[in-house]
């Protein structure tokens, strides 16, 4: 089951403000108080100096945020659609976007390294199959799967990666992953895909696992 990547209430998000009169950005940071099926109510923007900044209804807006889901920031366009007062606090009210509306602006560079370890996949809530990863990084995978496994671009699984670490333990890491594309090769099939459901705990357990392969293959 997918999670949403919109922002919630008691997200940190920040605010571009393009003022025609001064022609130039502001760069504010709030944060969501309150939300209903067609707003965000966010508290008084501040800007690098603390100061509040009052919007007026109308002002167009670049918000951004990190999502704590996956650690990716996010950005979608809105609108101030009002304000009102609440325990002697302003809150502005911006339009909510539509989840296609909202789109990713930061993917983190990852160092990726070869690898051979066991992913267990379920494709379309059915579908079970064993892979091999070819490589791996904290932000996704590629993997050697039977040739007879039908995969596109933008399929997504459901997988369980098995990621055994130098002092022993090992580690069962849950995520769902895209395929950005699929590749014939002599043992199978190369499947490419990234993390799109992870949590961030699980992604820096598979940078440890990058960082102790990166040692163990310079020896």
């Amino acid at each position: 089951m997918r999670i949403s990547l919109l922002p919630t209430i008691g997200q940190v998000i920040t605010l571009e403000v393009t003022s025609e009169e001064q022609d130039k950005k502001q760069i504010l940071k709030s944060r969501i108080a309150d939300e209903n099926k067609q707003l965000y109510w966010i508290e008084a923007p501040s800007g690098e100096k603390g100061r509040f900044f009052r919007l007026v209804e109308g002002d167009m807006l670049i918000i951004s945020y990190t999502a704590s889901a996956n650690g990716v920031t996010y950005s979608f366009k809105s609108e101030v659609k009002g304000n009102k007062k609440e325990n002697s606090a302003d809150l502005f009210a911006i339009k909510k976007p539509a989840a296609s509306e909202v789109v990713s602006v930061q993917r983190r560079a990852f160092v990726r390294v070869k690898a051979s370890l066991e992913v267990a996949c379920l494709f379309a809530g059915v579908k079970k199959f064993v892979a091999t990863t070819n490589d791996i990084s904290g932000g996704g995978l590629s993997m050697i799967t039977e040739p007879t496994i039908n995969l596109q671009a933008e399929d997504e699984l459901e997988c369980w990666l098995l990621v055994p670490f130098r002092n022993g333990t090992i580690e069962h890491i849950p995520f769902i992953g895209a395929v950005v594309r699929t590749k014939e090769v002599d043992d199978g099939l190369l499947v490419m895909m990234r993390f799109v459901e992870i949590s961030e705990s699980d992604r820096q357990k598979i940078v440890r696992y990058v960082f102790e392969r990166q040692i163990e293959l310079r020896k």
